[in-house]
This record gives C-alpha cells, sequence and structure tokens, in this order.
C-alpha cells in the first residue's frame, strides 16, 4: 500500500517519466535508437498509471455497514 501523503508525488513522478519515455522517440533524450510503437506504449502505460496513482482507490473508503448484535441464544 502507498500511503496518502506519497500519492502525489509518486504519480507526479510516474506521470513526468511517462511524458519523458514519450519524448525520447522525438528528441532523443537517452537513448538514439528507440521503437516508436513501444515508447508510445510505455508512455501512456505510465500517463495512465500516475493518473490511477491520483484517484482515490476504492478499497481503501470504507463502507458503513450496519451494526448487528451477536444472537447467540438462537439454535438451528
Amino acid at each position: 500500500m502507498i500511503p496518502q501523503s506519497m500519492r502525489p508525488f509518486l504519480s507526479l513522478i510516474t506521470m513526468l517519466m511517462g511524458c519523458l519515455v514519450i519524448a525520447n522517440h522525438w528528441v532523443e533524450f537517452v537513448s538514439d535508437n528507440s521503437d516508436l510503437l513501444t515508447s508510445h506504449i510505455l508512455g501512456a502505460l505510465c500517463l495512465l498509471s500516475g493518473l490511477n496513482f491520483m484517484s482515490a482507490s476504492s478499497g481503501e473508503i470504507e463502507e458503513v455497514q450496519a451494526r448487528y448484535q451477536e444472537d447467540t441464544q438462537t439454535k438451528f
């Protein structure tokens, strides 16, 4: 699990990495020979992962549940 305080930083770093991967194909920051399809798929995956980190996870939201008392006297 990622702590709530780290989510914005992690999402921004992930999205910046995705933009860097996509821009690397055109500007050649890191590598001279990069595949067009691979760089764009990897960049889009990083961008979507960063956006997912920004959104609230549905698993972490606690649902309000009804409180029932345990019935210990009932015999089936």
